[in-house]
């Protein structure tokens, strides 16, 4: 008889070739990277962890699917952390490029020691499906503890930043909302930003978190703008190295820059390997 180890073995690593196999992508709307609880990034002096995915399926056009994502951190003396994080996401019909998409970001921030700190971050995002060819941002928070338990904590931030926007008109599905002659739109502008981080153990090797994020015109309060980003994550550590992680983002906009829909949202299945 198979006893309960190595049942719980066997099932381990047949969930982690099912989501080799299979994987759901996003609507990547990440504003700011989500915090995890899992021991990894806070608990070491520089930490590592790379995820990617690769599918191929031939139908009529060879149809290629490539992910990747990074997260590295480094503490520094002084006891704050710089932060990378960045995923892109593309998808190859024969040689017309279905999706471009992803975001890099860097982020000065305190490792979850203090019950006040400031953080900075700097974001580079782009998402061809949406019609948004970048969006550049520089900004900063002011983080406030108001919870840190070892089942799970919460955090809100306040602060704001500046961004530039360039958005052509690929992602409009009306014909009829498309100038005649469309050009490429730039905007720049500052934005308040609010934000709530909550996270929570389940149990031994899983944890969830959750983030949302508010942001606002700042100079402009007849034309608010309001944009509403929502993530989460499930992780369940199946080993040392190894994660599976569920991913859900959404993303409201009152008023995109060009008439295409003002909510999007996706989730994602995926394993990542930490070095």
């Amino acid at each position: 008889m198979i006893d309960y180890m190595s049942k719980n073995f066997i099932f381990t690593y047949l969930i982690s070739a099912v989501c080799v196999i299979l994987q759901f992508h996003t609507a990547k709307a990440q504003i700011l990277n989500i915090d995890s609880e899992l021991k990894d990034s806070m608990d070491r002096k520089r930490y590592l962890l790379i995820s990617g995915n690769f599918s191929h399926d031939k139908q009529k056009r060879s149809i290629n699917d490539l992910t990747s994502g990074i997260e590295l951190v480094q503490k520094l003396k002084n006891r704050y952390a710089l932060v990378l994080v960045g995923q892109t996401n593309v998808v190859l019909s024969g040689r017309e490029i279905i999706q471009n998409e992803g975001y890099f970001q860097w982020r000065y921030r305190d490792p979850d020691i203090r019950k006040t700190s400031m953080e900075g971050y700097v974001q580079f995002q782009w998402n061809g499906l949406w019609g948004m060819e970048k969006r550049a941002l520089a900004g900063a928070n002011i983080r406030q503890r108001i919870l840190d338990k070892k089942s799970g904590d919460f955090y809100v931030g306040l602060g704001g930043f500046y961004e530039t926007e360039t958005w052509n008109y690929k992602g409009v599905e009306d014909a009829s909302k498309i100038p005649l002659n469309p050009v490429a739109v730039t905007f720049n502008r500052f934005r308040i930003n609010t934000y709530f981080k909550t996270a929570k153990k389940l149990f031994k090797n899983c944890d969830m978190i959750a983030e949302s994020f508010f942001q606002a015109n700042a100079l402009s309060l007849n034309n608010p703008s309001v944009r509403w980003c929502m993530l989460g994550k499930i992780n369940y550590q199946l080993t040392d190295k190894f994660i599976l992680t569920f991913n859900y983002d959404h993303i409201y906009n009152q008023a995109p820059p060009v008439p295409i829909k003002k909510m999007y949202s996706g989730y994602s299945l995926e394993l990542n390997i930490r070095l």
